[in-house]
């Protein structure tokens, strides 16, 4: 019987889930991460830090094309899943994935 359990690790500052590797940056200034260079497309941000449509767009001038917030924000479109994910339109390029700590 295969086995069902996720593999998790970590190798060349990324972690690799599955075979599948996920860059990680741990990085203040936005402006320092080349998401483009790293291949990355779709960012999430789960600083708490940068929650507004200003400061987390500053990823789409490094390269990135979504940006997936997962703390509340006071000017992008909030979406929990389970309660309202079906109303996401694919045209938003930034949104808000609420809260690490929403239950619905």
């Amino acid at each position: 019987m295969a086995d069902s359990m996720s593999r998790l690790a970590t190798e060349n500052k990324k972690l690799v889930l599955n075979g599948n590797s996920i860059t990680i940056f741990q990085e203040r200034n936005l402006t320092r991460i080349k998401c483009d260079n790293s291949g990355s497309e779709c960012i999430t941000k789960s600083t708490g830090v940068f929650t507004t449509v200003e400061n987390a767009g500053a990823h789409f001038q490094q390269g990135a094309t979504r940006v997936i917030i997962s703390a509340p924000s006071t000017d992008t479109p909030i979406f929990v899943m389970g309660v309202d994910h079906e109303k996401y339109d694919n045209s938003l390029k930034i949104i808000s994935n609420a809260s690490c700590t929403t239950t619905a």
